[in-house]
Formats: C-alpha cells, sequence, structure tokens
C-alpha cells in the first residue's frame, strides 16, 4: 500500500468555508480515481486548523496514474 499526505492549515475566520470546499475536493478526486482512496483528516490536537489529505492506492504506478488523470481534467 502506498500512501501521500498533503496538509494544508486555514485561518480561524475562513475555517468552515476551507473544510467545506476540501471535502468537496476529495469527494471529486474519489469519483475521478475509483482505484485510489482520498480521505480529508483534521487536527485531534494542537493546531484545530490543520488538515490532511490522505490518498491510498495498491502501487506506485496506480497512484502515479490517478495523480496525472486529476491533474488533466479540467475542473
Amino acid at each position: 500500500m502506498i500512501y501521500r499526505v498533503r496538509s494544508t492549515e486555514v485561518t480561524c475566520s475562513k475555517a468552515n468555508q476551507a473544510i467545506a470546499w476540501a471535502l468537496k475536493v476529495t469527494n471529486w478526486v474519489n469519483e475521478q480515481s475509483p482505484t485510489t482512496n482520498s480521505q480529508l483528516l483534521r487536527n485531534i490536537s494542537g493546531d484545530p486548523f490543520g488538515s490532511h489529505w490522505v490518498t491510498s492506492a495498491e502501487s506506485l504506478g496506480e497512484l502515479d496514474e490517478a495523480i496525472a488523470a486529476v491533474e488533466v481534467d479540467p475542473e
């Protein structure tokens, strides 16, 4: 299993909007790449405004193909 993690931090005033957008992106990525699994995780301690996208795939080749497909899509 291969994992890819991307982390972000947002300002307090934009936290709700940012999380809503991040969930929308996570769902879109899962629709575009059915061979991978993307999840949005939020901190449970420390900085409450940090979030992390975790994407998993069975192999590095499968992950590379999924990333390439999502990056090409004009949405």
